[in-house]
């Protein structure tokens, strides 16, 4: 996550509460209510004592320290080889915008470029002068721009040296150029033999037709061209007439971008890209995650991190996305902790009695045609489970700073945080959202239905983190947490806001369907989401290599489909 400025909270000194068995008395449909007869978290110090975790006779204990949940074996994460170190690029003379200059309408070659005769770009060999009436029969097809002549010298040495230079508009590197010679700029209406001379590797063509180069620059920096031609009234043996061309191309800024290794003491180590399937049961789940080019410039680890299982006893899938924040030193250890913890607990427990239990209630749920009580107790259950999964991450994250003489601020990070469990007409999906970044379930007739909201602030890079203080206040709390009854689905997705401010830019965008389709249709077209793909984990990866211009941070996205 890129620096930010959380947003803060004001201190209350009332008790500190836990999640209790029966959350608020009311909820509507898609919202939940905030909490009622429960005293908000409001510790004395950053090193909030976090609460305890009080599990309802049909709620499994949680998680012991130390204690290993009985899981079903993930699948392997699976690691490419780490990038690797870059230079930097440096050609231009002075500062150049990294915004790509507009350039005007890409004007096509006549015909393909054909071989160069003596270095130079010679439309026809030379010839003598003739009658103005017989130029349209010397234009040739377009040639490459060749090495130039010698020097440009007096007329003595057979050329003139005709009026200033010619400024050209700029160029980008990877980005169709095109420039007309139009009688404002110099009048080649009745002139014979136009030639441009420049430097090989320029990547452009000059044609005679349209008097136009243009190309796909190829080579930044400053370049020396020149324009040679002669009057419609110059005899044989009469010196060219030249007109210098300076032409300055950007680079490429993707190009500009360097990448560095972190220190080798530094703890805490983390690749610098990931991916993960796990193919089974009825549905696949796909995640990968990689080190923005900011943080690779800077030398930094990757702060993002996720996890994604499929309990057998259960045929649940579970899934979490976490962003550490960048003004946290230990924030990348805080995001691994947020989704390691989160899934064990959730595991954990539907290994017990939560998996029975959700399935009375969806059933209860089916019966009453959702009821608004039917509606409230599975919110209830599922406040229990998300809401423990949180809190116990908050709480080892606590910890872990405490025993490493940090506060829980250095270990900063959000957290999205999914369940889908079957039922007998379809799925459960319960979720739970601190942070920004975002985390939907998409269906191609019905669109998208978010499972939360972004934390946003009045300026950009604000959001809420897990170790917050006010995360914990009964009423926020509870209102984190949501679900959707589905007959199916298309994709459930968390992501976080490397993509999404990226990809979608405003928080409106987020709830607009059409932009998840866009979404999930470019990730198809680059890694198609197919159960049998076996490179679908590396192209993920790759996709997420994707440029936008001032948006550098980490990217993550899970994907169950």
């Amino acid at each position: 996550m890129s620096p930010e400025h959380p947003i803060s909270a004001q201190p209350s000194s009332e008790p500190t509460p836990s999640i209790e068995g029966t959350p608020p008395a009311e909820t509507t449909a898609g919202q939940a209510s905030s909490i009622e007869n429960q005293a908000a978290i409001s510790p004395d110090s950053e090193q909030f004592p976090l609460p305890d975790v009080v599990s309802s006779p049909a709620q499994p204990e949680p998680l012991e320290a130390g204690a290993a949940p009985q899981l079903s074996q993930p699948a392997e994460l699976v690691y490419p080889a780490p990038l690797t170190e870059g230079t930097p690029i440096v050609q231009q003379p002075a500062p150049a915008s990294e915004a790509p200059t507009a350039a005007p309408e890409e004007v096509a070659p006549a015909v393909a470029p054909t071989a160069i005769a003596d270095e130079v770009i010679a439309v026809v060999e030379p010839v003598p002068p003739v009658a103005p009436q017989a130029v349209a029969a010397l234009i040739e097809p377009a040639l490459p721009i060749a090495p130039a002549v010698a020097p440009v010298v007096e007329a003595s040495n057979g050329v003139f040296v005709s009026g200033k230079a010619i400024v050209l508009p700029n160029g980008k590197v990877g980005e169709s150029y095109s420039f007309k010679f139009t009688p404002d700029v110099v009048d080649l209406g009745s002139c014979l033999n136009i030639r441009v001379l420049g430097p090989e590797g320029l990547g452009l063509t000059f044609d005679q037709a349209t008097q136009a180069l243009a190309g796909m620059p190829s080579l930044a920096g400053q370049h020396e061209l020149r324009l040679s031609y002669q009057p419609a009234t110059a005899k044989a043996g009469d010196p060219a007439h030249i007109r210098a061309l300076q032409w300055y191309v950007n680079p490429d800024p993707r190009s500009l971008w360097t990448e560095h290794e972190p220190a080798a003491d530094l703890l805490a180590r983390k690749d610098h890209v990931a991916h993960q399937i796990v193919a089974e049961g009825p549905k696949t789940i796909v995640a990968a995650s990689r080190r923005g080019r900011s943080h690779a410039k800077d030398a930094k680890f990757r702060e993002d991190d996720f996890r994604c299982y499929f309990q057998t006893e259960s045929k649940s899938y579970v899934l979490a996305v976490a962003d550490g924040a960048g003004s946290a030193t230990m924030s990348r250890e805080g995001s691994r902790l947020a989704c390691e913890t989160a899934t064990d607990h959730v595991l954990s427990a539907l290994s017990g009695e939560t998996s029975a239990k959700l399935r009375q209630l969806t059933d209860a749920y089916d019966a009453a045609e959702g009821s608004p009580e039917s509606r409230k107790a599975l919110q209830d259950e599922l406040y229990k489970l998300l809401g423990n999964a949180a809190l116990l991450a908050a709480r080892q994250i606590t910890q872990t700073a405490e025993a490493a003489g940090h506060v829980a601020r250095d270990y900063a990070t959000t957290l999205l945080l999914a369940l889908c469990h079957p039922t007998a007409n379809g799925w459960l999906v319960g979720a739970f959202w601190i942070g920004d970044g975002g985390l939907g379930l998409y269906r191609r007739q019905e669109g998208i239905r978010l499972l939360g909201e972004p934390d946003g602030g009045e300026y950009s890079g604000q959001t809420r983190f897990l170790t917050m203080k006010e995360t914990f206040e009964a009423s926020s709390l509870y209102g984190r947490v949501r679900f959707e009854l589905v007959p199916d689905f298309d994709a459930l997705v968390l992501m976080s806001d490397g993509i999404t401010d990226a990809l979608f830019q405003t928080d409106s965008n987020l709830a607009k369907s059409e932009k998840w389709g866009e979404l999930l249709d470019g990730i198809n077209s680059a890694a198609p989401l197919q159960r049998d793909n076996q490179e679908l984990g590396a192209q993920l990866s790759e996709w997420l290599n994707f440029w936008v211009k001032g948006e550098y941070d980490d990217r993550t996205i899970a994907i169950l489909f």
